[in-house]
């Protein structure tokens, strides 16, 4: 494929331009390769249907970085851990990693070779990122892993039921699951049961008057042991 580099340019500086967000050169040109990357690696693999330079700077960054305002209020000064997780092709956890630095982006992708690529982002474009391959039900129950991140994030990964189930483990005392979703939805009874709070529910409106809605959920309390259970059993009877 031809990569365009200044259109895909041009379209992404609009984007960061409604987000108020403002990159330097070095940071604009790794976002630039990560673009060129994912469109060469797309070819064989299949990562996104979205691939022209207005759909991919407003589907996939512009949703990405509807998550900075929430960050940025918590982010303050100290680092912050921040999991993606159902990552695919980086989205949102690489927009967010190359808007804030400070952030430490954990990516996790099940599929391995969706995984791979993400590893592979490391390399070619210079980014800091840790990738984890693996299931997200299996690797909350991991000491390494569970109670240990600031900040979880999803999108599209599951229904919002099955979905804070998967998250809220990951999330320490304190911490905050922000959803990513399209329209408003009910809000799931298992969500105290998980050890947290829906704090906000912010509506938003993009480019093309797409919709999307943002679940806070703050985690004050442990989530039981058992918990996250199999895919099947989220499946056949939510919480």
């Amino acid at each position: 494929m031809t990569f365009d580099r200044e259109l895909y340019r041009q379209e992404l500086k609009e984007a960061m331009l409604r987000a108020s967000l403002s990159f330097s050169e070095e940071r604009e040109n790794q976002m630039l390769d990560y673009v060129e990357h994912l469109l060469q690696v797309n070819e064989s693999l299949n990562l996104t249907r979205i691939t022209e330079p207005s759909d991919l700077a407003v589907k996939h960054f512009e949703d990405s970085w509807t998550l900075i305002p929430l960050i940025d209020e918590r982010l303050e000064e100290e680092t912050l851990s921040l999991l993606d997780i159902g990552s695919g092709a980086g989205f949102p956890g690489i927009p967010l990693a190359l808007a804030r630095p400070a952030l430490d982006v954990t990516l996790l992708e099940s599929i391995e070779k969706k995984a791979r690529f993400l590893e592979g982002v490391q390399d070619e474009v210079g980014l800091d990122l840790t990738v984890l391959n693996g299931r997200a039900e299996v690797l909350a129950h991991d000491p390494i892993y569970r109670k240990s991140f600031d900040l979880v994030t999803a999108r599209a990964v599951a229904s919002l039921d099955i979905l804070i189930e998967l998250a809220l483990p990951f999330v320490k005392k304190g911490g905050y699951f922000i959803a990513m979703r399209g329209q408003e939805e009910e809000i799931p009874g298992g969500v105290e049961t998980l050890g947290a709070t829906l704090t906000e529910i912010r509506p938003l409106t993009l480019p093309g008057d797409l919709t999307r809605t943002l679940y806070v959920f703050l985690k004050v309390s442990g989530t039981p042991d058992h918990l996250p259970r199999s895919m099947k059993k989220m499946k056949r009877r939510p919480l």
